[in-house]
Parts: C-alpha cells; sequence; structure tokens
C-alpha cells in the first residue's frame, strides 16, 4: 500500500471522531447526538453526565499510535497501522454490541 494513502487513512480516522457517531432519541424527539470526541471525553446531555467510554478511550489512542507510526518511514513500521487498525474494528465492534445490549436493557 502507498504509504501516503496509509498516512491519510490513518488521518481520516482521527478526523471523523469529530462527527457524530450516534443519536439518542426518544420516540422521534431527539434527545442529544454524541461525536466520538464526546465519547473519548464525556460530555453532558440535558443536565446528566455522560461519563468518557473506555472502549473509545482506547479506539482513539490506537487510531493516534496508528497515526504517528504511518510517518515513520520504514517497512516493518507499516505493519503497525495495520495490525492497530484490526485491533481498533475488533473493539469497535465490541462498542457497537455493547451499546445495542445496553439500549435493550432499557426498552
Amino acid at each position: 500500500m502507498n504509504r501516503n494513502i496509509l498516512k491519510v487513512i490513518c488521518l481520516l480516522v482521527l478526523i471523523f471522531f469529530v462527527f457524530p457517531f450516534f443519536t439518542v432519541s426518544c420516540g422521534r424527539q431527539e434527545i442529544a447526538t454524541l461525536s466520538g470526541l464526546n465519547l473519548v471525553t464525556g460530555t453532558t446531555v440535558r443536565g446528566d453526565r455522560v461519563d468518557a467510554s473506555p472502549f473509545m478511550i482506547i479506539v482513539f489512542l490506537l487510531a493516534a499510535v496508528a497515526f504517528v507510526s504511518s510517518l515513520v518511514n520504514t517497512h516493518k513500521a507499516l505493519l503497525a497501522p495495520a495490525a492497530l487498525g484490526a485491533v481498533n474494528l475488533i473493539l469497535l465492534l465490541v462498542f457497537k454490541l455493547h451499546q445495542t445490549l445496553m439500549s435493550r436493557a432499557f426498552m
């Protein structure tokens, strides 16, 4: 894979954290929209504190490490972003499963 493409992909992953990850709604009324950064740092929704998600903190840190390692110009350094990307994918799937189970618990 072209190293420049790898750098761009790793940077895009970090940029995507500012976009909404999901919306919380009740019926058809939107209550809150949470971005990846909200999930990493924690936020307040309608006066209630939403703590940072350990899953999302790890995913964000691994994405940052993948980006930094993509800047290193050695052949072996290209394996690190790929491996970190695989770990991030697994963590995101676990996070999604956890959120799905939690939402069903409150129904």
